[in-house]
């Protein structure tokens, strides 16, 4: 039985969680989260990126690159 990825990711991800998520480093991530097309929100000085969010992104990137 597969596992939905939903069910692995917080409900509100954080750089590192993104970071695992691609598997890309820390530092990579932290640009994406400073970047206005990636849908972060601000809560006090941190800026986090829901998970519904975060994979919307991730599947208009899918579709941009033809996959």
């Amino acid at each position: 039985m597969m596992t939905d990825i939903t069910e692995l990711l917080p409900l509100f991800l954080k750089p590192r969680d993104v970071s695992k998520a691609l598997g890309v480093s820390i530092d990579y991530a932290r640009r994406l989260f400073r970047e206005n097309a990636f849908p972060t929100i601000t809560i006090g000085r941190r800026r986090v990126l829901k998970q519904a969010d975060f994979l919307n992104w991730l599947e208009r990137k899918s579709k941009q690159n033809g996959r």
